[in-house]
């Protein structure tokens, strides 16, 4: 957290790839929402409404280069205790915070545990389900 702490000081926005299909807790992210957990600043989420199979489509068709891990099977990347490659079949997600059942699989990076994260923070001030 301290690398992306230091890098977002100063400045007025950052843009993510978090999209709503990718886990139960995305599924009210808004494309731009107010970030209280690294100062206030803007953060933008341009993929939002996009589905895996259109970020892939994306990807393979601008030839957009990728991380090498997502040929070795790990498609969801974090941290190194909390990653592994996913098995054959297994949902995308699957290799985060692989040994916990049930549980919310969202890091500081989004979501900080001092403040229970931003999106919850945002809905309840804002409130409704509209996302845009």
């Amino acid at each position: 957290m301290q690398p992306l702490i230091q890098h977002l000081q100063g400045l007025d926005a950052w843009i993510s790839g978090l999209r709503r299909d990718q886990w139960a807790t995305r599924t009210n992210i808004r494309k731009i929402e107010i970030d209280h957990d690294h100062d206030a600043i803007v953060k933008l989420n341009p993929l939002a409404e996009w589905a895996e199979d259109e970020v892939w489509e994306y990807v393979r068709d601008n030839e957009v280069p990728t991380h090498a891990l997502y040929e070795r099977g790990y498609t969801s990347i974090g941290c190194a205790p909390c990653t592994r490659a996913i098995a054959p079949g297994e949902a995308s997600r699957a290799g985060r915070w692989w040994w916990e059942s049930g549980a919310p699989k969202e890091c500081g990076i989004h979501c900080a545990i001092e403040t229970g994260g931003f999106e919850h923070e945002l809905h309840a001030i804002v409130g409704g389900e509209t996302h845009e």
